[in-house]
């Protein structure tokens, strides 16, 4: 198959994925303009050649050629070798880079250029100045951070995944399942199958296959907590949206079950309820709505990160409101 030109401008999320194990994910109200495309069953003749004009993006090369690949952003050109990353482009054409697994390099319009090879890696560049690996992120995030990838609807890849983070940490006490999407604008007797299916994958099975992955590590540790994020949506039952709303009340009772099965035990679990959020996304997606009283993800966060601590013993259970007055 070979194909040149094209653009799209992305309202929800996007994934390209192509026969030799490519994958580009492009996330809400991003714009790519694919320059080539070509793949003939030959890994030396294949090309992809995409700019990212603005938005939010994860690369993860497949088995072509490390120079069959080109990425490029308004202030940069991003090389590949045996790749995963994301990478943003914002309004005023900044270029950021942070590294998930191989090796990256990062050339901005000068020809200057600089590359990470470690996880946690981070670059930055934009329009007109040289590009610059940001070392005190870099160091932090390899202190705290172990970053792996694991497809969060692929239950063997999950199991991996807790055991590779406890092959490297030892015990686990925590667990705060975020993976997440919204689908909406329909109503019951036009959702398909397509849609029925992401909306389940993506909020409920994510959510039970990393539950049922992670408490056995809980238990043996003694002490843990497990937070998931539900949604208002859950007990509001919105219109038009039915398998979104379906999906969260699955969480819902996920969160509810596993804090019976867990009790006395030493760990917890509890279910945080948000509805909208105030995010540039958000903001892209309803501009004339009035944000004002929005919770920030800062401000979630901050709620999370208590139910995640000792202080939140006494909750077990609990579906915690966190949409302010949105």
């Amino acid at each position: 198959f070979a194909r040149t030109g094209g653009r799209a401008q992305i309202a929800g999320e996007a994934q390209l994925l192509i026969s030799d194990g490519t994958r580009m994910v492009v996330g809400p109200n991003s714009s790519l303009v694919i320059d080539e495309f070509v793949f003939r069953g030959n890994a030396t003749e294949n090309r992809f050649a995409v700019r990212a004009l603005g938005g939010v993006y994860r690369f993860i090369s497949g088995d072509s050629g490390d120079r069959n690949y080109s990425i490029q952003t308004p202030s940069a050109t991003i090389g590949v070798r045996g790749t995963a990353f994301d990478f943003t482009v914002t309004p005023e054409g900044e270029t950021k880079l942070v590294l998930l697994q191989g090796i990256a390099t990062l050339c901005g319009e000068g020809n200057d250029c600089a590359t990470v090879a470690t996880p946690c890696g981070l670059l930055h560049t934009e329009s007109g100045q040289d590009v610059e690996e940001i070392e005190t992120a870099f160091a932090l995030c390899r202190q705290r951070n172990f970053p792996v990838m694991a497809h969060a609807t692929n239950p063997e890849a999950v199991e991996s995944l807790f055991k590779d983070v406890s092959d490297k940490w030892g015990a686990i006490h925590g667990l705060c399942s975020l993976v997440g999407g919204w689908a909406g604008g329909r109503d019951v007797e036009e959702t398909d199958d397509v849609r029925l299916d992401r909306m389940l994958d993506i909020n409920l099975r994510s959510a039970f296959y990393a539950v049922r992955a992670a408490v056995p590590y809980l238990k043996e540790a003694g002490w843990g907590r497990v937070v998931l994020v539900g949604s208002r949506a859950a007990i509001d039952f919105p219109e038009s949206q039915a398998a979104f709303n379906i999906a969260k009340a699955g969480v819902v009772a996920l969160g509810r079950s596993v804090a019976q099965e867990l009790d006395g035990t030493g760990v917890t679990a509890n279910v945080l309820m948000p509805s909208v959020i105030d995010t540039p996304v958000t903001r892209q997606s309803l501009p004339y709505a009035d944000y004002v009283d929005w919770p920030t993800p800062d401000e979630i966060a901050a709620v999370a990160q208590f139910v995640l601590s000792d202080e939140s013993g006494v909750m077990n259970g609990a579906l915690i409101p966190v949409y302010g007055r949105a």
